[in-house]
Parts: structure tokens; C-alpha cells; sequence
């Protein structure tokens, strides 16, 4: 398959890249079609709320051997006991035969060849190969008429360590009806799915933020003009309530430095504390070079 487009998003690595969709709903992205691909094919599109991204995980660490090198079972994070391994066919796992990946996101707006989205789960400049709108009964459980079947668990089945997931939590505490869920639109309204309660900042970082925002340090997804400093605050709060650290560092409290994730172009420095609350410490221009990191970074270099 060849790329119809390619995604601009604020993470430029891996590392701070949330796990799933709608897990940070201010995370502002743009799907840039190709030339080749002619801007009446989105024509429409705008009339929808939420959209499938067909896309590549072409930033695995082993993208270049991965057909031979996968593993066939893995551990899931969050599977109890934990080390128990499943097939990886049966969980989200970038890490597969083919390297495809499935994406739901928010369509903010539709303008020529430019398709703005929110709450992503992508690397910058990953590639897309397909867009389909988000329908109702694209939801198990979706009966015609417009009607939403309300016993969902009779409809939906997966393992226990799925349903105890964080974002599953997250959903069933937003919504309304049987079972801990509404309708089907309810259920991916993402605006209040993510806590962040549990992330702080300093004095200092806010005024770092506020100065970087100003500098267009977040531009072009954040324009500093046009965008409010305090959607760039959400979103970065949003991103570290899920804790993206490594889960050999997760339950632990942090030393002084730190830990650090790049947004845009701008650096984030957190700590964690004995409590399991973040604290971010400080807002720093990156100055990437060639090769650094997941060789993201062009777009953002000044």
C-alpha cells in the first residue's frame, strides 16, 4: 500500500505518545493528504464528528526486521497475574506480523487537503493509509433505529484485565446508562475522559510555558496567536496523568532530575512523587539535531 497522507503531531518521540486514542483529547494534529491524492476525496467528511485512521507503526524499534523478529505472545502491561503472555493478535500491540495500526480520532475541521484532528495517538509524520468516517453501529451493541442496546456486557466480551484497563475507567465514569455506558457517541466524547488531577506545575514552569507558547516554540499545530496557552497546559497534563514512563520506572518516586518528554518543541521535565503525583518542573526549547530521538523532528526546527 502506498501512503494517501502523512500526520503532523506534537510528539516528536515515542516516549510521551499516548497509548490510545482520546487518552489526550487537546492534543492538536493535521492529516496532510498527499499530491497525488485529490482534495475531493475528504470532500464531506467534515459532516462527521469522529473518523478511522488506517496507519503504520513505522517508528517500531524494530521496524526493520520486524517480520522476521515479532514475538507471537506478549505481556500486556496492565494483565494480571502479571507476566502472563497472550498472543499479540489479541491485544494493541504495535509489535505485529503486519505493523498496522487503527486509530479513532476527533475531526476538528476539513479545509483542502488539511484534515484537523484531536485526541492522537500518533508520531509525528507517521503514515496514513486510509480514512473512514466513525458511524454509530460501527459500536457492538448498536441497534437500527438509533437506538443503543443498553445491556453493552451481553454484547461485549474481552478478558478481565482489559475491562480493569485505566482507560475503560475513564469511559465508564463519563458516561451515562446501562452498565456504564450511553450511547455510542457518548462513549467516544473524549473532552472529559481524562483525569488530571494528579499533575501539577510549578510557578516556574507556567511561566516558561506561557513564554515558549509566545516564542510559537508550539507552532503550527499550537500557533501563538490563535491558540491559548492553557490548551497547550491541558494537553501536556493530559499526556502526563497517564504516566508515560517506562513500567520498570512506574510506582516508583523520582530523584531530583527527573524524567523528560518532548511536545512539539519544547522539552518537559516532570517528577514524580512518593504520593504518585506529577509535578512539572520545567518548559525548555529543544535544540534537535540530525538523528536525534525517532528522527521525528524536522518540522519543528527553527
Amino acid at each position: 500500500m502506498t501512503p494517501i497522507a502523512y500526520i503532523t503531531t506534537p510528539f516528536t518521540k515515542r516516549t510521551g505518545c499516548p497509548r490510545q486514542p482520546t487518552l489526550c483529547p487537546h492534543s492538536i494534529a493535521t492529516i496532510n493528504l498527499q499530491k497525488d491524492c485529490h482534495p475531493d476525496t475528504i470532500q464531506g467528511l467534515e459532516q462527521y464528528s469522529h473518523c478511522w485512521v488506517i496507519f503504520t507503526f513505522d517508528n517500531n524499534t524494530d521496524v526493520r526486521t520486524h517480520k522476521n523478529n515479532y514475538k507471537a505472545k506478549i505481556t500486556p502491561p496492565r494483565i494480571r497475574p502479571a507476566g502472563t503472555k497472550v498472543g499479540c493478535m489479541s491485544t494493541r500491540t504495535p509489535h505485529r506480523p503486519n505493523n498496522v495500526g487503527l486509530s479513532l480520532l476527533t475531526i476538528k475541521s476539513v479545509s483542502g487537503r488539511t484534515i484537523t484532528v484531536s485526541g492522537v495517538d500518533l508520531c509525528d509524520q507517521t503514515p496514513i493509509y486510509d480514512i473512514k468516517p466513525y458511524v454509530p453501529w460501527d459500536v457492538a451493541g448498536y441497534i437500527s433505529g438509533g437506538h443503543w442496546g443498553g445491556e453493552m456486557c451481553g454484547v461485549v466480551q474481552c478478558p478481565d484485565w482489559v475491562w480493569d484497563s485505566e482507560a475503560l475507567e475513564y469511559i465508564q465514569r463519563t458516561s451515562n446508562g446501562s452498565n456504564g455506558y450511553g450511547s455510542p457517541l457518548n462513549k467516544i466524547k473524549t473532552e472529559e475522559i481524562v483525569r488530571i488531577e494528579n499533575v501539577t506545575w510549578t510557578d516556574e514552569a507556567v511561566e516558561q510555558l506561557t513564554r515558549e507558547h509566545q516564542k510559537g516554540t508550539f507552532k503550527p499545530l499550537y500557533p501563538s496567536r490563535k491558540s491559548d496557552v492553557n490548551t497547550v497546559r491541558l494537553a501536556i497534563s493530559e499526556i502526563l496523568s497517564q504516566d508515560p514512563r517506562h513500567n520498570r520506572q512506574k510506582g516508583t518516586a523520582t530523584n531530583e532530575e527527573g524524567y523528560k518528554v518532548v511536545f512539539c518543541a519544547a522539552q518537559v521535565r516532570f517528577v514524580v512523587g512518593d504520593d504518585k503525583k506529577t509535578e512539572v518542573v520545567e518548559i525548555s526549547k529543544v535544540n534537535f539535531e540530525e538523528g536525534d530521538g525517532d528522527g521525528r523532528m524536522k518540522l519543528f526546527k527553527k
